[in-house]
């Protein structure tokens, strides 16, 4: 399981922020092509960080560049914007769109 932690998780229905165990920032790969997508449009406008987590917990976590325990992503969010997140497996990059 990966997730998405991050200063956000909270906006979207996790009990706080920075939880790696919450499923509301599940990233999933139901097509199985090594990528793990998560989208929402319930994150208000602002500015957030994130890192990618394995097993729920921060054992095993990637941060800027696919950097293991890496520094905290960052990204901004416009009013009405719609967030995806992509996670590559093979180069633990996570790319975060807002459209």
């Amino acid at each position: 399981i990966v997730t998405a932690p991050g200063s956000f998780q909270s906006e979207i229905g996790c009990t706080s922020d920075w939880d790696p165990a919450c499923m509301m920032s599940w990233l999933q790969d139901p097509d199985a092509d090594g990528v793990y997508e998560f989208s929402t449009d319930r994150i208000p406008a602002g500015t957030y960080e994130v890192k990618v987590a394995h097993d729920r917990s921060w054992d095993e976590n990637y941060g800027a560049g696919g950097q293991r325990d890496g520094p905290n992503i960052p990204f901004d969010v416009a009013e009405g914007q719609t967030v995806e997140f992509a996670y590559d497996l093979a180069t633990h990059v996570l790319t975060i769109t807002a459209t």
